[in-house]
């Protein structure tokens, strides 16, 4: 059962419009966390036995699903809908020491 939700903006749309939520494979799943830690296609590729050029391919079919126009509002709208795990999102070493820096 998919129930009605608002996400956007999206330029192709006049702002925010209800669809149902967005069917992904295991695959586009794992194409969009890997995104959501800042891959490259190149590197999400390398990193899932495939070529940059079907990373392309992928990602542009997670847009369209997702009603976005680029990667950042693909993961941005996939963390809203709960299709990325905030627990495998890694933080670089160097932020998370600059907010230790901060605190003292």
């Amino acid at each position: 059962m998919s129930v009605p939700v608002r996400v956007g903006p999206s330029s192709a749309h006049d702002g925010p419009c209800p669809f149902p939520a967005p069917f992904l494979t295991d695959r586009l799943q794992e194409v969009l966390q890997l995104a959501a830690n800042g891959y490259s296609n190149k590197l999400i590729g390398s990193q899932l036995g495939t070529r940059e050029n079907t990373i392309k391919s992928q990602m542009a079919k997670i847009m369209r699903r997702l009603h976005v126009d680029d990667r950042t509002q693909a993961v941005a709208v996939a963390i809203r809908l709960g299709l990325v795990d905030l627990d495998m999102v890694v933080i670089p070493q160097a932020l998370t020491v600059a907010r230790e820096d901060r605190g003292r």
